[in-house]
This record gives structure tokens, C-alpha cells and sequence, in this order.
């Protein structure tokens, strides 16, 4: 088995970049979701309640957030270099970073056509969730769950074989794709390897109403696909919505598309 794509998001809900390597930290790849948006409540906005979130293309280039928007503009900020810490919430979970200054959030807000603010971790990372598989020590950015999310190329296939029509592993924002040999295989794994460096299964992903959102058109699918074939076929096999999982990085390391992926432990 063996990565066949890599993708990063630097900006929370932002489209998924692929990188033929990364380097790999404790808190997951380096600046993937280091970046979110809130609004004037200190609540972190995903694509689940602004879906045009997924056009936009982002990335880091020497300490600046740099963002490609759906109309080809291209801009970028300075990172805060402040400590000026401020809590936010992530769902039901505290996060928190600093925020940008005036003229991003300004031209974030008047992008976005409301009032919001660009929030950078740098480098205070976040908890992972004890009640979602997390242990002590176990660090993330500004992740829903896990560090690193990894979906397997042969449950993708098994799930549009069920569809109309197919989707895209873009549906999933995976950081990692690998090529397994069967469908929902990766409901097993515990350990595993990437060109040995060492991960943790954290949990199983669970799935919601963002995988229903086009990743090219950013359009909400009226019939609830994939997740509502997702969820028939995963109770029909007894088992809650889930497909992929997460992953803890146990040590840094650099890996690479063509890595072999070993698994060196099953539940």
C-alpha cells in the first residue's frame, strides 16, 4: 500500500492543496489548518455554513497567509507575530490564536459579505479530544479532531460504486490517500507506518453535511450525497457514518507521495 496524494488546507474550509511531500510535525502536516475564520461571536466558520470557503486556495510563503480567491485575485497578509491570544470555539471545544490585522479582516469581511476575522495559531496548538480517541499530549491546529485525516482509495471506489454519481476524495479533505486492498479496511488499523515514521490511530472519521458540498462548485447536494449512502451502507455493515480515519504522528518526519504504508498493528 502506498500514498498516492497529499493535501494540505492552510486556511480551515479552504480547498485542498496537494503537495508531492510534507513535513510531518507532532500537531499534524506543517501549517495545515494553522489558519480559521470567525465571526463577531468568537465562533470558527467552516465550510458547513459558508461553502464558497472551498474555492478559495491558500498557502504559507515566508510568514505570510497567501490566498487565491475564485476570481484568479491573488493576496496575501502578514501572520500576527503577537501573543495576543484570544478563545474561540471550535463546536463545542476551545481553541485559540491570534487574530490578523484590520485590512485582512477587512478584506476577508467584505469577500465574505459579513463580519469576519482571519485567527492564526501560531504556535499555541490545541488539545485532542479525549472522548474523540485523543491521549495526553496529543496536539492539534485548528483541525475538527485529528492532526491528520487519511482516506483509503478502495472505500472511496466501494462507495461510488452505490452512487448515481460519483464524488471525489475532495469530498472527504483527506490529507492523506492511499491505494488499501479493500473497502473499509482502515476500520482496523491501530498503528501504522509511512516510510517508518509512526502514527496512532486517534478514531474512526465521522461523516456530516460537509462531504455533500461540491468541492469544485461549492454547491450542497439536494439528496444528502454521498453521506446518505455512506450511512446506508455503513448500517447495513452495523457501523455509525464513518469512512477513513485519524491519525496521530507520533515522531516528525517528512513523507512523500509513493511512501509505502505498513500497518503495524490491528484492533
Amino acid at each position: 500500500m502506498i500514498i498516492k496524494r497529499l493535501y494540505k488546507y492552510v486556511l480551515k474550509s479552504s480547498r485542498g492543496i496537494s503537495h508531492s511531500e510534507v513535513n510531518v510535525d507532532l500537531s499534524g502536516f506543517r501549517h495545515d489548518r494553522c489558519v480559521c475564520i470567525v465571526d463577531e461571536s468568537g465562533k470558527v466558520i467552516t465550510g458547513r455554513e459558508l461553502p464558497e470557503l472551498v474555492k478559495l486556495k491558500s498557502g504559507v510563503v515566508r510568514d505570510r497567509l497567501a490566498i487565491e480567491t475564485k476570481m484568479g485575485e491573488t493576496i496575501d497578509f502578514g501572520l500576527p507575530k503577537n501573543n495576543n491570544f484570544v478563545d474561540y470555539k471550535l463546536f463545542k471545544n476551545q481553541v485559540s490564536g491570534c487574530c490578523f490585522d484590520d485590512a485582512a479582516n477587512h478584506w476577508l469581511s467584505e469577500l465574505l459579505h459579513g463580519n469576519y476575522r482571519f485567527v492564526y495559531l501560531n504556535g499555541k496548538f490545541n488539545s485532542v479530544s479525549k472522548k474523540r480517541g485523543g491521549r495526553e499530549g496529543d496536539i492539534k491546529a485548528f483541525a475538527d479532531s485529528a492532526p491528520i485525516h487519511l482516506i483509503n482509495l478502495k472505500t472511496l471506489n466501494y462507495l461510488n460504486s452505490k452512487l448515481t454519481s460519483n464524488v471525489s476524495a475532495r469530498n472527504f479533505r483527506p490529507n492523506i490517500i492511499v491505494d488499501g486492498h479493500e473497502p473499509f479496511e482502515e476500520d482496523k488499523w491501530e498503528y501504522l507506518e509511512i516510510d517508518g515514521l509512526k502514527f496512532r490511530v486517534q478514531e474512526r472519521t465521522g461523516r456530516c453535511v460537509f462531504t455533500t458540498i461540491d468541492p469544485e462548485t461549492a454547491k450542497k447536494d439536494r439528496t444528502m450525497q454521498p453521506l446518505a449512502t455512506l450511512a446506508k451502507v455503513r448500517l447495513s455493515m452495523g457501523q455509525r457514518p464513518t469512512m477513513g480515519v485519524g491519525l496521530v504522528p507520533l515522531e516528525s518526519g517528512e513523507i512523500a507521495v509513493g511512501n509505502s504504508v505498513v500497518i503495524t498493528s490491528n484492533a
